[in-house]
């Protein structure tokens, strides 16, 4: 995520068990960590497209 030209990039949303959530977040580079938008600590493995987005809706 570091990497993709800010241009690219305007907002990001994260998704993941608390401890690989935790790992992501300290491995942003400040302009990375800015576009963070929504993060959320959950595990969706299991779950469909349509219930992961369900979570994601505002």
């Amino acid at each position: 995520m570091n990497k993709a030209p800010a241009a690219d990039v305007s907002a990001i949303v994260l998704a993941a068990p608390a401890h690989v959530l935790q790992d992501i977040r300290e491995g942003l580079d400040k302009a990375t960590a800015a576009k963070l938008t929504k993060s959320l600590s959950k595990d969706f493995t299991n779950l469909s497209d349509h219930d992961i987005s369900a979570h994601f809706s505002d």
